[in-house]
Formats: C-alpha cells, structure tokens, sequence
C-alpha cells in the first residue's frame, strides 16, 4: 500500500479550520499534516497539497497563492455569498467555502477533498500494480480503445515490434 501525508496550509485569523480538520475522520493511508498562519505568506503553498484561505484577500494575494502552489495541489478560498469580486477569479482557486462555515461544514468540505486525493492515490496505485502486473508476463498483452489505438502494452509487447511504450500509446496499427 502507499503512505501519504497531506499537508495542509491554512491561512486563517482562528484555528476554527484547523480544528475542523482535525476532526474529520481521517481516511486510510491519509495522514494530515496541519498548519494555520495568521499572515499571507505564499512560500507556504508551495509545500501544500491543501491550502485554505480565509484571510482578507484581493486579488493579488489570490493571484500570488495561485501562483506560488504546487501542481496538483487545492487551492480553496473562503468568502461571503455577497463578495462580488470572487466570482471574477473562479480560474486561480478549486474551490470556493462560502461563510459563515461552522466546523461540521468545515470537516464535510474538507472530507470530499481528501476523498479526492485518496481517489487520485487509489488509482496511482492500481494502475503501478497493472502494470508491473503484464510487464512480468511474457505473453505479448496489450489494450485498445474502441477506435483500435493503443492504450497500454507489456514489455514482451514493445520487444516482438521493435518500439517503445510511448512510440505504440495512442496509435492503431
């Protein structure tokens, strides 16, 4: 199995977040790894694979988070159903917590995205196993789409044509 550490930055005036996540049941192989900051440091993001704001924001600070995080991480921004300027920047964030948040919508929201990331790690993991799985086997194996391209082939595969993996994905015959 797999081992994953989710770090989680929270920039925020309380630990109410903090503590919410907290409480959120943990799910299998996820260990959260918790941070709240009171001041808008973007350095923080980069090293996050979950980062909330619920801090004073405009769009430069949004913009600076948005830019500083790491690829694949979850960019989350809290705000009040009347703020008419976040609607504007829905391309810099995942997702948007409308306020007041109390902690049991707190650990809910939080919930679906660490069901997210435990999918994404989930399906890293079957797939490693598929493949190390036909790459063991001698047998010529390989996938096709309904349109005849090739998804995936095995090792045996790539040696009978005399091509790579990445020469064969995606091309028929």
């Amino acid at each position: 199995m797999y081992h994953r550490r989710v770090h989680v930055c929270i920039y925020a005036d309380d630990l109410c977040i903090e503590n919410a996540v907290k409480g959120a049941a943990a799910l299998e192989n996820l260990e959260y790894v918790l941070g709240t900051s009171q001041t808008l440091d973007a350095s923080l993001a980069k090293q996050s694979s979950v980062i909330i704001l619920d801090l004073p924001h405009d769009e430069a600070a949004i913009r600076s988070i948005d830019d500083a995080r790491s690829e694949g991480s979850v960019f989350v921004v809290c705000a009040d159903s009347g703020d008419t300027g976040i609607g504007a920047m829905y391309r810099h964030y995942d997702e948007l917590w409308l306020r007041p948040l109390d902690e049991e919508k707190i650990a809910y929201l939080f919930g679906r995205i660490a069901a997210r990331i435990k999918m994404k790690e989930d399906a890293w993991l079957t797939d490693v196993w598929l493949e190390t799985l036909i790459d063991s086997l001698p047998d010529l194996i390989w996938f096709k789409d309904a349109r005849g391209a090739h998804l995936r082939v095995n090792d045996s595969f790539c040696d009978a044509v005399g091509k790579t993996k990445a020469d064969i994905r995606g091309r028929g015959h």
